[in-house]
């Protein structure tokens, strides 16, 4: 395995809970649907699609990740960089965010 395919941990996220969201807070990692990190226990949501048409899916905060820097371009229209196997958040598109 090269050097860049090497799993890497990720740091770890608030252990927070949804109040008031029709999402229910999922197990840490249990791959449930989210809008936001709160809506899971590992305080990790992520995935492509912003909105209630693409919800997120809810990740381990302590996982292995590949150690390769990626852009997404967020849903809030700012781009942002993780792994591509670990994005941590949700995001619009891969890649730059194009206005």
């Amino acid at each position: 395995m090269s050097a860049d395919a090497a799993p890497i941990a990720t740091p770890d996220a608030p252990q927070t809970a949804s109040t008031g969201s029709d999402v229910a807070t999922a197990p840490d990692g249990d791959n449930a649907a989210c809008r936001k990190a709160t809506d899971c226990a590992s305080g990790v949501c992520e995935g492509e699609g912003c909105g209630d048409a693409a919800l997120g899916h809810c990740a381990p905060a302590k996982r292995g990740c590949t150690r390769d820097r990626r852009e997404y371009c967020g849903c809030d229209g700012h781009a942002f960089f993780g792994s591509s196997s670990c994005p941590g958040l949700r995001y619009k598109s891969k890649g730059k965010c194009v206005p």
